[in-house]
C-alpha cells in the first residue's frame, strides 16, 4: 500500500496549504482482514454452542480459547503491518515538529519570566514608594498634632497617601494582551508528613509486595485468584 503526501487546496487561513497523507484509507485496509472475518464468526458460534461436561469437551474449550488468541495475535500483527507507514510518518513528523515546539515553548517561558520579573520589580518600587509616603504622612501628622496641641485647636488630619497600583495587564499594538494570574499551589517537601486523606494507594507497589510473599496488609484484602491460561 502506497503512502505519500499531497497538498490540498488553500484552507482559507491566510492562504496556507495543508499536507495530508494520500492513498491511506480504511477501505484500502479492509481487504487485508477478509481472511479473518469468517473465522471470527465461526469461533463465536463455537463458543456459544460449547458445553464443557467432560475431559473431551474441556479439551475442545482449551483449543478454542488458544485458537482465538492465536487469531487475535495474527490480526494485531496485520494491523501493525498496514499501519506501519502511517505510524512511521506520524513519528517522523512528531520528532521533527517537537523540536520547534520545545524551542518556542522555551522562548515563551523565558520572555514571560522576564516580563513577570519586570512587573515584580515595579511592584517592589511601588511598595517602597508607598512606605516612604506613609512615613512622610505620619511625620507630617505628628508635626500638625504637636502644633495643634500647642495652639489648643483641633488638628487637621493628613490624607492617606495614594500610590498608583502597578498595571499587570498590557496590550500590544499587534493585539496581544498580557496579564498576570495568581493561584495557590502546594509543593510536597516531606511525603511522610502528608495526611493519609491526600494520598492514593499505589496498586503497583501493593502487587509487588504480594508477589514478594506478603499476605497481610492493612486496608488490603489479599486473596488467591484462580485463572486459566492457554499455550500452544
Amino acid at each position: 500500500m502506497e503512502f505519500s503526501l499531497s497538498k490540498v487546496k488553500e484552507n482559507g487561513n491566510g492562504g496556507e496549504t495543508a499536507l495530508v497523507p494520500a492513498a491511506l484509507t480504511l477501505e484500502e485496509v479492509k481487504p487485508s482482514f477478509d481472511e479473518y472475518l469468517e473465522r471470527v464468526s465461526l469461533f463465536e458460534k463455537s463458543a456459544e454452542a460449547l458445553e464443557v461436561k467432560d475431559d473431551e469437551t474441556r479439551e475442545q474449550a482449551a483449543n478454542l480459547a488458544a485458537g482465538a488468541k492465536k487469531i487475535v495475535k495474527a490480526i494485531n500483527n496485520r494491523k501493525l503491518e498496514v499501519t506501519a507507514q502511517a505510524r512511521n510518518f506520524t513519528s517522523s513528523v512528531n520528532g521533527f515538529v517537537d523540536k520547534f515546539v520545545a524551542r518556542l515553548t522555551s522562548v515563551a517561558k523565558i520572555a514571560g519570566g522576564k516580563e513577570l520579573a519586570y512587573i515584580n520589580l515595579q511592584e517592589m518600587k511601588r511598595r517602597k514608594q508607598e512606605r516612604l509616603a506613609q512615613e512622610a504622612a505620619a511625620k507630617l501628622q505628628k508635626q500638625i498634632d504637636k502644633e495643634a496641641k500647642r495652639k489648643h485647636i483641633e488638628p487637621i488630619q493628613v490624607a492617606a497617601p495614594v500610590v498608583s497600583e502597578v498595571q499587570t495587564t498590557a496590550r500590544t499594538e499587534s493585539g496581544v494582551t498580557s496579564y498576570t494570574t495568581k493561584k495557590w499551589v502546594g509543593d510536597v517537601f516531606d511525603p511522610d508528613r502528608v495526611e493519609r486523606k491526600f494520598c492514593s494507594p499505589d496498586q503497583g507497589k501493593i502487587n509487588a509486595e504480594i508477589k514478594n510473599g506478603v499476605r497481610q496488609m492493612s486496608g488490603v484484602n489479599i486473596y488467591e485468584k484462580e485463572d486459566i491460561r492457554h499455550r500452544g
